[in-house]
């Protein structure tokens, strides 16, 4: 079977697979996206803001046991890459052998730390008392555990690049959740059922995928006694200590929030400031896989050693991201409080500036995606490694300082420090001195002019609406929205329409308009 499949390999290209990989991968997040608006209405309309609060919390806390995961399933992954390639059985039986021993303690660890967590559980949560809050808290922990003894297998389709190959099973099985969380809160609501039938379902999923594989692999020995050499567990455990660093850095800045509001301000609040976050994760997320095809491309170029078509290259790629970020940051400033109004109700509305600081993280963290890019097509990660922790400590640090003080904007106003102090100046510092080799003022004074043009455009946009002064309602939604793309497009035109970067935008979008 490993043989035949590896025959395959010529006309099954790794570009073709990477193709296949985005479009599956693309298609079910859309998907996913849609299905999960609509269950968390449904959610909030029938069981209340408290509960899709203590949700997000509960699934934040056990983010953080997932640390324990150190980043071994990307250090195996690229370690696979060769013998996956030269078909070597036996090294690939010794590493998956190594990856199952190691997943198997990394889930009983986190079933031992997590019953340790459980003491301190009723101190996150305040202000609020929900009776079966050990019963969901135990019931997650136990699938959290459960996953890394049946999904370690998995590792091995993502490195050989056939993800696509459990695409059908992945997308039945999520259609399948969605569709019975839907039917279960319309026609009884229990919060203990939705999470028993989220579980079940996504052990379904887990379970199929993992002996699909085993069949899909069939040469390869997943319980082998072969062992590694010295230096390549060495290796492995080198790349886990780097990508650790990374990975607590960003649980702390994504995810210690919702946990510090739940302990110092209260439950209802995480729910409310949730829903914000779940429409500008959709967002972050379509601009993390417009920018991750680029990768690739910006990888070959660097083998040629030219650091100004680097760079050229590079301030092209910076200038789309603003166009991007920019742009959605101004329709969410405008619009997304009626937007909230109109899809939950005015309960559910948080204050403007709250709202202005969850607009100016969204667009801080996009702002690093271009930067991101360029590292990791580069494989540049040693020389800045320890900033992600730098960036977390002071994250939350200044977060439970501030939201003591201050209250809930203090959490959002210590995210913003927390870039504007580390990866806002340092990210670009360090690839401008060691990629382009020269200083990033360039760069920084593009960033200042281009937020300045934002800033002009949403207070002509904002004295507008002003006089137009629609009520909330879709009507108002669609017209707003209309209105402030076109002023956009038309005030960025009038500022950048000279930059050599805007005139290849401009004639790139004409020439995919024109294949379409």
């Amino acid at each position: 079977m490993m043989n035949e499949r590896r025959k395959c390999m010529g006309d099954n290209s790794r570009t073709t697979n990477s193709k296949k990989n985005v479009s599956a991968n693309l298609a079910l997040y859309f998907m996913q996206s849609l299905l999960s608006f609509v269950v968390r209405t449904i959610f909030i309309k029938r069981l209340g803001a408290e509960l899709i609060g203590l949700d997000n919390l509960l699934l934040n806390i056990l983010a953080m046991l997932s640390v324990a995961e150190l980043g071994f399933s990307t250090a195996i992954s690229y370690a696979l890459y060769k013998p996956l390639a030269e078909n070597d059985i036996s090294k690939i039986n010794a590493f998956m052998s190594f990856y199952r021993k190691v997943y198997n303690a990394i889930g009983c660890i986190i079933l031992v730390l997590g019953s340790i967590l459980a003491i301190f559980l009723k101190n996150l949560v305040k202000g609020y008392d929900y009776k079966y809050i050990y019963l969901v808290y135990f019931l997650y922990l136990f699938y959290t555990a459960v996953q890394y003894f049946i999904s370690y297998k998995e590792v091995l389709l993502f490195a050989d690049q056939k993800e696509y190959k459990i695409f059908k099973f992945n997308f039945a099985l999520t259609m399948l959740i969605y569709i019975l969380q839907i039917l279960l809160l319309l026609f009884h609501p229990d919060y203990v059922f939705y999470i028993c039938i989220t579980i079940i379902c996504k052990i379904l999923y887990r379970s199929i995928a993992n002996r699909y594989i085993t069949k899909y692999y069939s040469d390869v020995d997943f319980k082998s006694k072969s062992k590694l050499e010295v230096n390549e567990t060495k290796k492995i455990r080198e790349n886990v200590l780097g990508l650790f660093v990374y990975k607590v850095g960003e649980y702390a800045i994504n995810c210690t929030d919702n946990i510090i509001i739940s302990a110092f301000i209260n439950i209802i609040t995480v729910g409310l400031y949730t829903n914000y976050l779940s429409i500008v994760t959709v967002f972050r997320t379509i601009l993390k896989r417009v920018f991750a095809g680029i990768t690739a491309s910006f990888g070959n170029l660097s083998t040629m050693n030219d650091k100004i078509k680097e760079e050229d290259t590079f301030i092209k790629m910076s200038f789309l991201g603003l166009l991007l970020s920019g742009y959605i940051s101004l329709i969410l400033l405008l619009l997304f409080n009626p937007l909230v109004t109109v899809w939950l109700g005015k309960q559910y509305v948080l204050s403007f500036i709250s709202v202005c600081f969850i607009v100016i993280n969204f667009y801080l963290a996009v702002n690093q995606i271009p930067l991101d890019t360029v590292k990791e097509a580069k494989g540049f990660y040693k020389k800045d490694r320890y900033v992600p922790l730098i960036q977390a400590v002071i994250n939350v640090g200044l977060s439970v300082v501030l939201a003591i003080i201050i209250g809930f904007n203090g959490v959002l106003i210590a995210t913003s420090l927390s870039y504007i102090l580390t990866v806002t100046w340092n990210k670009p510092y360090m690839i401008y001195k060691y990629v382009f080799e020269k200083k990033p003022t360039a760069y920084f004074i593009r960033q200042v002019e281009y937020i300045l043009v934002c800033c002009i455009i949403y207070f002509a946009c904002s004295k507008l609406f002003c006089v137009i002064n629609l009520s909330v309602g879709f009507l108002k939604l669609l017209v707003e929205g209309a209105l402030s793309s076109v002023i956009y497009a038309l005030m960025i035109t009038v500022f950048f329409c000279r930059t050599k970067e805007y005139k290849y935008l401009y004639s790139l979008a004409l020439r995919i308009i024109k294949r379409k």
